[in-house]
């Protein structure tokens, strides 16, 4: 019994299968090429499952993680913003069984990078987790009382369009003043470029040239202090026994880390900080995970028949 675990960034599309001991057996990943949109992000993840099915490996199901408000019922995308084009009400889980005739699951890809995360660290049978990623994109996920809330409306979360500053910066979900205009590696460097005129590629250049710019070195406290805010808010709302922060971001987190703690317990917040270290593959096995408890299932309801 295999299952396999997809990913969907708006980077690259990463998917593993996993044998029934949680080892890979096979790996592999593609550009996500999500500017171009839908279609070019459906090839991108029909060229990674192509290559994980295309084998003599009997596939169990196939779990997907993918931005956006997900119903994990029925594996469609209620909403997302254009960080991937057309993907507003796509039926991804169906377009998956139809093409693959492999049982699919399908989530929010916070939520299931949040279970590999819980399900591959030391502290996975804690109480309550909550999940925030600063990536191209501002995600979450909520882990309450041993379990993944999703919400009435698909959208527990989804901190990232939670309101930071009311008439702010406009966002791509329609509203303004999102964390993820303040927050996300797209809006730092964004933000980067307006305050020096220079173009920056990745978050770290901006970490590496704050001691000698300060400009830059504003624009990280401004981040920092930001970030405050929300873990306070995410602390007082929810007060979690811990809350993970990761994305790529955190990949420069030797040059913001400690400042980061020493600002929040100036403001006398005390629940417990953790990095995400799993994340580059905690999505792929938080997808695979869910598709093996639908497998599970499944074979349940069989054999009650």
């Amino acid at each position: 019994m295999h299952v396999i675990g997809v990913d969907i960034g708006g980077t690259r599309i990463k998917g593993r299968v996993f044998n029934a001991q949680w080892e890979t057996v096979k790996e592999f990943s593609v550009d996500t090429d999500a500017a171009k949109g839908k279609e070019a992000i459906l090839t991108a993840l029909s060229n990674v499952l192509d290559t994980l099915t295309n084998s003599s490996l009997a596939i169990a199901g196939i779990g997907i993680g993918s931005a956006g408000r997900i119903n994990a019922k029925t594996g469609e995308v209620v909403f997302a913003t254009d960080n991937l084009p057309g993907w507003n009400g796509f039926q991804l889980k169906n377009w998956v069984e139809q093409k693959y005739s492999i049982p699919t699951s399908v989530d929010n890809d916070a939520n299931t990078a949040l279970i590999g995360e819980q399900f591959l660290s030391e502290h996975r049978f804690e109480e309550s987790a909550v999940l925030l990623t600063l990536g191209t994109g501002v995600g979450g996920a909520n882990y309450i009382r041993g379990q993944i809330v999703r919400g009435a409306h698909h959208q527990s979360g989804e901190w990232g369009h939670t309101v930071l500053y009311p008439g702010g910066r406009p966002c791509n979900c329609g509203k303004n003043g999102c964390i993820e205009q303040y927050l996300s590696g797209t809006a730092l460097l964004s933000e980067a470029e307006k305050q020096t005129g220079r173009a920056f590629t990745h978050g770290r250049e901006i970490f590496e040239s704050m001691e000698k710019d300060d400009r830059l070195k504003r624009v990280v406290e401004e981040f920092i202090q930001n970030l405050v805010l929300v873990v306070g808010n995410i602390s007082t709302s929810i007060d979690p026994d811990r809350v993970i922060v990761g994305g790529g971001v955190v990949e420069s987190y030797t040059y913001w880390w400690e400042d980061f703690l020493s600002a929040l317990h100036e403001q006398g917040i005390t629940t417990e900080l953790a990095r995400a270290t799993k994340l580059n593959k905690a999505g792929m096995y938080g997808a695979a995970h869910i598709a093996l408890e639908a497998w599970k299932e499944g074979r349940e309801e069989h054999e009650t028949t």
